[in-house]
């Protein structure tokens, strides 16, 4: 991080009238080798601890700047580097450019020197954080340029927040270096509102391995992040990509607010932060030494809940430092999503098996949202997206299993469903694709089988995808006759040249013998109606040009027939009528017999059975049986 050097003071008197033009030989103190153009004194060493700095850029308690590379932080480093900004993007001389930038800052400690903060406010730096020490809270351990760093700040309306090294290896010396920490806010007059950037903890000691294990360092955070807020500043964690990849990784350093450090053309660490430490040796004006530059994506703290961009992306940051991931979170009346990482999510996102859609700006949308080419609907209030019918307005719309709007034919369930244009499910009747539909008024579903609307019946070919038949529907085993509108036919019908008899009511084809009105007619198997002569298993049945049924004698075709008045059938054997006995000759197909013997009895010209009298040399009875045994007088 950015430790400067540490001066090993004995006390460091705070007043009104800070150093701000001494350098470190003119108040006293030692001057040490000059190593990368900083002036080094004694090393820094943690009373607490009994350990000097040893960390990724400090050695035996000497700044030695970057040591080497360390796991990729500085892949891009380069003294004296400088930057400047162009059309909101900043660019730096080795190469380096930063885009989204809220703020572009120094920290700084005793390891600059005396700073001219009007030159640096002048060379376009937008916030400083400043080192206010390290380690435990001893006085020796202030940094003795910490006060006039922060009257500098002050003066010249440089927005700043504050960090201290540490040493920490257990919890009661983090709270020790939490009260190292306050005491010098206190002593410098600083109330949280002062401070537009968090108090930092700044964790390195250890270098590319803490000293400590994961979980300790966490429990040390913790205790000094808790002192902090509880005194009412934000407090922040600053680490390196290394420990924050391998070391500072459980979810809890999530609400405090990042500060990482890496010198490369693009900050790579994943998760949120605020801040990012580009470069360590920048040359800036009004620095004298090299210095630490960094890049802001958050802002200055507001005191306040904030929307933050970084890395191309929108998070939310609350005043405690967290910020929500993982799930919805209401802002000024808007609802947004945030994914495991903390990112507002846009588009389309699956929430509690639902699925909403998030605008441009990352709110919540609802009612009707025209996305990717098709209509979806989001329930007011909730935004779930809607699926299968919903009725909005006045009209009801299909929406399918993936929610957008169906126009034209949409399959559901098993079941049809067609939708004007505008998306309004249709209903009644529909003429489309040069068919008719049934579309049910209640269910808006498309009818199949039999449907009565308006008091009549038609019938919807489900073979046919649900268009209306005409014409002749065999259903249920029976057929029926359906007109040119497609209503079912009841009573007579003439079609294809033959009447055809449909059952008032059930519209059911009749066949075989059918009394309608006073008459009766025979309907052959295939329901037409027969004139003239019709066999119905095997018996003979005779209609007239009207179709009714003849009963009694019948003259055709040169022979006379008897037709049963009861059964209709042509009678076929004796047959007595009217008192009289008639032979219908089945071998003549039922003609009545005339003028000839039936055996032992005999039939006059007129088809009536002789009874007591001499036919020929012949007698016949009463009974018309042929007495062998008469004799003629």
């Amino acid at each position: 991080m950015p430790i400067a050097l540490a001066i090993g003071l004995a006390t460091l008197v705070l007043s009104s009238c800070p150093f701000v033009s001494a350098h470190a030989e003119d108040i006293g103190f030692d001057v040490g080798p000059i190593i990368n153009n900083v002036y080094e004194s004694e090393p820094e060493f943690d009373a607490a601890s009994g350990k000097a700095a040893s960390s990724w850029r400090f050695s035996d308690g000497y700044y030695v700047g970057d040591a080497g590379n360390e796991d990729g932080i500085a892949l891009y480093d380069s003294s004296g580097n400088t930057w400047w900004k162009s059309g909101g993007t900043y660019y730096g001389s080795n190469g380096t450019t930063v885009w989204g930038a809220k703020g572009f800052g120094v920290d700084v400690s005793t390891h600059q020197g005396p700073i001219d903060w009007s030159k640096v406010k002048s060379s376009g730096v937008t916030f400083a954080i400043i080192r206010c020490g390290y380690g435990s809270d001893y006085t020796k351990q202030d940094d003795n340029q910490f006060l006039a760093n922060v009257r500098g700040c002050q003066k010249y309306g440089i927005p700043f927040g504050v960090y201290l090294y540490s040493y920490a290896e257990n919890t009661s010396m983090a709270r020790s270096e939490a009260s190292h920490v306050l005491r010098l806010l206190d002593v410098a007059g600083l109330s949280p509102v002062d401070l537009s950037y968090p108090v930092y903890y700044d964790l390195e000691e250890g270098g590319s391995s803490p000293k400590i294990s994961n979980n300790q360092l966490l429990s040390n955070t913790k205790a000094f992040c808790s002192a902090i807020s509880a005194a009412g500043f934000t407090p922040g964690v600053y680490a390196n990509t290394n420990w924050w990849t391998h070391y500072l990784t459980s979810s809890e350093y999530d609400k405090w607010p990042r500060w990482v450090a890496q010198y490369n053309w693009q900050c790579t660490y994943g998760k949120h932060y605020d801040v990012w430490q580009a470069d360590e040796q920048s040359s800036v004006s009004g620095i004298t030494k090299d210095v630490d530059v960094n890049f802001d994506f958050t802002g200055p703290l507001v005191h306040g809940d904030q929307w933050v961009y970084s890395n191309g992306s929108w998070w939310y940051h609350y005043k405690d430092g967290s910020y929500p991931k993982n799930r919805w979170a209401q802002i000024d009346g808007k609802w947004y999503y945030f994914d495991s990482s903390g990112w507002m999510q846009t588009g389309w996102v699956r929430s509690g098996g639902s699925w909403y859609y998030l605008s441009s700006s990352g709110a919540m949308t609802t009612g009707w949202q025209y996305v990717g080419g098709a209509w979806y609907y989001l329930e007011p209030g909730s935004g779930k997206m809607a699926t299968g019918l919903k009725k909005v307005g006045g009209a009801t719309y299909h929406l399918a299993s993936s929610g957008a709007m169906t126009t034209g034919w949409a399959l559901d369930g098993g079941k049809w469903y067609w939708s004007n244009s505008s998306g309004a499910l249709e209903t009644g009747w529909l003429s489309a694709g040069g068919s008719w539909y049934w579309l049910d008024k209640s269910t808006f579903q498309m009818a199949a089988g039999w449907q009565q609307v308006d008091g009549k019946w038609y019938y919807l070919d489900g073979s046919r995808g649900g268009a209306m038949a005409t014409g002749w529907v065999r259903s249920g085993g029976t057929w029926y006759y359906l007109d040119g509108s497609g209503a079912m036919a009841e009573g007579w019908k003439y079609v294809g040249g033959a009447w055809y008899y449909l059952e008032p009511g059930s519209g059911k084809m009749a066949t075989g013998l059918k009394k309608v009105g006073g008459s009766t007619y025979h309907l052959a198997a295939s329901g037409a109606m027969t004139t003239g002569w019709a066999l119905d298993g095997g018996k003979w049945y005779w209609s007239n040009s009207s179709g009714a049924l003849e009963t009694g004698w019948l003259s055709a075709g040169g022979s006379w027939y008897w037709l049963d008045k009861s059964t209709f059938q042509m009678a076929a054997g004796w047959q007595q009528v009217d008192g009289k006995w008639y032979y219908l000759d089945g071998s003549r197909g039922g003609a009545m017999a005339s003028s000839r013997w039936i055996g032992n009895y005999y039939v006059m010209g007129d088809g009536a059975m002789a009874t007591s009298r001499w036919m020929g040399g012949y007698y016949v009875d009463a009974n018309g049986l042929w007495d062998p045994a008469a004799v003629r007088k």
